[in-house]
């Protein structure tokens, strides 16, 4: 087995329209994409152009530096409440903790939030997403996952 997974331009392309498509068979229409800076930057300007909406990054970390930017956050809670329907995207879900403090600044149970991911990791118990376009059992599977962006 390999010890990580080069996760290619072209398939995270694919991977992200793939996931607008299926948000977009829920009915969900987001007014505002929202991409987790740094992993999420990409597939949200991806989405943002498939949706024809306009794009915002949050600079939230858990492991990077511990960045959290509370203003922007702060913003994002605002015109969730004001009803604006937005669309959360990052790379991967993987111990859950970014997510689970998104989330918990964002409505968790809010509707007109969706969260979504290009990875997920269904064996870490932190938190929910509504929709991934691919599963890493961390209990099972270990590799990395490299990003196109990372090299």
């Amino acid at each position: 087995m390999s010890d990580a997974i080069k996760y290619s331009w072209d398939k995270l392309h694919s991977d992200t329209l793939s996931l607008c498509n299926r948000v977009r068979e829920t009915g969900f229409d987001p007014d505002l994409i929202v991409g987790i800076v740094r992993g999420g930057a990409v597939p949200a300007v991806i989405a943002s152009h498939n949706f024809t909406v306009p794009v915002s990054f949050l600079n939230w970390s858990t492991r990077d530096l511990k960045v959290k930017s509370l203003q922007q956050i702060n913003e994002l809670s605002a015109a969730a409440l004001a009803g604006k329907r937005i669309l959360v995207i990052e790379d991967i879900v993987d111990s859950g903790e970014t997510m689970y403090q998104i989330k918990s600044h964002l409505f968790d149970n809010k509707s007109n939030v969706m969260y979504t991911s290009l990875w997920f990791n269904p064996s870490q118990n932190k938190v929910n997403i509504h929709m991934w376009a691919n599963i890493i059992d961390r209990s099972i599977d270990k590799r990395w996952i490299i990003f196109p962006f990372e090299v």
